[in-house]
């Protein structure tokens, strides 16, 4: 087995484990995607705001 084919497989294997794990814990997925998504609107928030601070001095 040349280097290529064991990276696929091991692509295959790890991608095989997230699909269980996320089956196993919708909860625990919900509340991650929550999390990334509210951190990506404060940042977004902020930047905003940093943006019209700069502007007004």
């Amino acid at each position: 087995m040349n280097e290529v084919d064991m990276m696929e497989k091991i692509r295959q294997a790890r991608n095989k484990y997230q699909r269980e794990w996320r089956a196993k814990h919708p909860d625990k997925v919900r509340a991650i995607n929550m999390r990334y998504w509210q951190k990506k609107v404060m940042e977004e928030l902020n930047g905003r705001e940093e943006g019209t601070q700069q502007s007004c001095q």
